[in-house]
């Protein structure tokens, strides 16, 4: 997403380097957040992190960065904020369904939908989707529209609640 890359060339001082470096940068970035007394920085900084880690496959690594940042995030009502909520809470369901977590995966896309729902927003990172792929046959999704499973005969039917 374009928002995750400036912020990962924000915690990397603009370079391109190396995921290893950026990890370095990151953890930097995060000690730094507190005295700057702005919470949407040091979000960004965990979620930065957290993004470095899920490149690098270390999902777990990233979940928690992820959670620093929810937490952060959480308690602010910008619309800065409101907007990377959605953001974090999608690469923390991408991370969850990477380390086979599809309940909690499943449970990140809601509430990401939930924060798009809430702004007016459209669903342009495909979480409907996500949540249908990683859903049990015959679950209905939230907000969106019943599930197709094959019936009798390989035919295509809606799901019912």
């Amino acid at each position: 997403m374009l928002v995750q890359h400036r912020c990962l060339r924000h915690a990397t001082g603009g370079q391109t380097l190396p995921k290893p470096h950026c990890r370095l940068r990151c953890a930097k970035a995060q000690q730094a957040g507190p005295a700057t007394g702005d919470p949407t920085a040091l979000a960004m900084a965990w979620d930065s992190l957290g993004v470095v880690h899920s490149g690098l496959g270390e999902y777990r690594q990233a979940i928690g960065c992820y959670r620093q940042a929810l937490a952060l995030v959480h308690e602010l009502k910008t619309p800065l904020a409101r907007a990377l909520m959605i953001i974090m809470l999608t690469e923390h369901g991408d991370a969850c369904q990477a380390t086979g977590d599809l309940p909690a995966a499943v449970e990140a896309w809601q509430q990401a939908l939930q924060v798009l729902d809430d702004l007016g927003w459209p669903d342009l990172a495909g979480l409907h989707a996500k949540i249908e792929q990683a859903s049990p046959p015959g679950s209905r999704l939230p907000g969106g529209p019943p599930r197709r499973e094959s019936g009798p005969n390989g035919v295509g039917v809606l799901a019912r609640a």
